[in-house]
């Protein structure tokens, strides 16, 4: 029944399951959970009140390929950055309620934290169709929606290349946040394209041509993030160090 949820995610959300190779379901069916895992983790964390985030499973205790995000060799797997980025301590999460679109600062740090906010309804080729800036705080161990759009006024905006889009300042976490209208597959976006700007012994710089969905980035090491969305244009730094077992240093890179 989980391969049959698995399966049916990848074909509503990222491509068609039955075309994809071994590799090629491992990596998206991966991509598909740590999808699912941000979704669940995001609604939780928007809850005023929780006990934590249990999840099936971290790590594997041998060779396998199931629900874990972490391998038997102690290498992340796909999912395992999707999860991460829902894991900090402070994140931005984006709801429809109500009529409105509310940004949450989900905060579960001791400190009181405070910076600035963007939210922004975009096209998959970057133009900017409505943007606003806010000073925003997210008190210390809390979730709280601390801005707010009117949904009648967005919605006509909408087109079947448009998200919104969120970020937030390093003092607040340094988080992005998506929202999409439907499911990521009825999303119209050009090819995505993303390329290696820079390379030293342990970081690696890429810039997007396109709207990328997920920034991949596959060999035999650990990155500082991975399969993470990007802008036109937009620039990334990642860092990374070989796996345990790291034998070969081709590093693949491409986008979702």
């Amino acid at each position: 029944r989980k391969r049959s949820n698995i399966d049916g995610a990848i074909d509503r959300h990222l491509t068609e399951f039955k075309t994809l190779d071994e590799h090629g379901y491992l990596l998206y069916s991966g991509i598909m959970q740590g999808l699912l895992y941000a979704e669940l983790a995001e609604a939780m964390r928007r809850k005023p009140y929780g006990a934590g985030d249990l999840i099936w499973m971290y790590n594997d205790c041998w060779p396998a390929s199931g629900w874990s995000i972490v391998d038997y060799y102690a290498v992340p797997k796909a999912a395992y950055y999707g999860f991460a980025r829902t894991a900090k301590p402070v994140i931005a999460s984006i709801a429809k309620e109500e009529g409105q679109y509310r940004v949450y600062l989900c905060n579960d740090s001791l400190e009181d934290r405070a910076g600035e906010i963007t939210l922004c309804l975009t096209d998959t080729r970057g133009q900017i169709k409505w943007r606003r800036h806010a000073r925003a705080k997210a008190k210390a161990n809390s979730s709280q929606p601390v801005f707010f759009a009117d949904a009648q006024e967005l919605d006509p905006l909408f087109g079947t290349d448009c998200l919104l889009l969120c970020d937030v300042s390093e003092s607040l976490g340094g988080d992005r946040a998506l929202w999409i209208p439907d499911s990521i597959g009825s999303l119209k976006r050009p090819a995505p394209q993303v390329r290696v700007l820079s390379r030293t012994a342990d970081s690696l710089t890429l810039q997007a041509d396109s709207f990328v969905l997920a920034a991949c980035m596959d060999g035999e090491y650990v990155f500082s993030d991975n399969f993470f969305p990007m802008l036109p244009g937009e620039q990334r730094t990642v860092s990374l160090r070989p796996t345990l077992t790291h034998r070969q240093e081709e590093l693949l890179i491409y986008g979702m």
